[in-house]
C-alpha cells in the first residue's frame, strides 16, 4: 500500500458510473479500481490524515446502514429542486435543515 493513495468505494453500483464519468485525473476503465492520490505542490499543505479518512469512511458506512444517508440525500434533492417555500408551511422542515448549520445558540460555549 502506497502512502496517500486510497481506493474509492461506492455503496450503490449506479454511483460508480457517475464517479467514473466525473473522475478527476486519468479515467479508470470499467472494472478497474478507482484510486485517488492526495498530493500538493505546496510542502506546507500536508495530505489528509489517514485516521480521519478512515473515520469518515466508517461514518459513511453507518449512515448508509442506518438509512440516514437517504434522508440527507433527499434533503439535498429537495433543496436543489425547491425554488420557493410553500405558503402553507409544508417546507418548514426543509428550511430548518438548510439554516440550522448557521444557527447561533446563545449561552453555549
Amino acid at each position: 500500500m502506497q502512502p496517500n493513495r486510497y481506493k474509492v468505494c461506492v455503496f450503490h453500483k449506479g454511483d460508480e458510473g457517475y464517479i467514473r464519468r466525473n473522475f478527476v485525473g486519468p479515467k479508470p476503465h470499467d472494472g478497474a479500481p478507482m484510486v485517488v492520490e492526495f498530493t500538493s505542490k505546496y510542502e506546507e499543505v500536508p495530505p489528509p490524515d489517514p485516521q480521519l479518512l478512515a473515520l469518515h469512511a466508517t461514518c459513511a458506512r453507518v449512515a448508509h446502514m442506518s438509512s440516514a444517508a437517504e434522508f440527507f440525500d433527499k434533503l439535498e434533492w429537495d433543496a436543489e429542486e425547491t425554488k420557493v417555500l410553500a405558503s402553507d408551511g409544508s417546507s418548514a422542515l426543509l428550511l430548518d435543515n438548510l439554516i440550522s448549520p448557521f444557527a447561533v445558540i446563545r449561552g453555549v460555549a
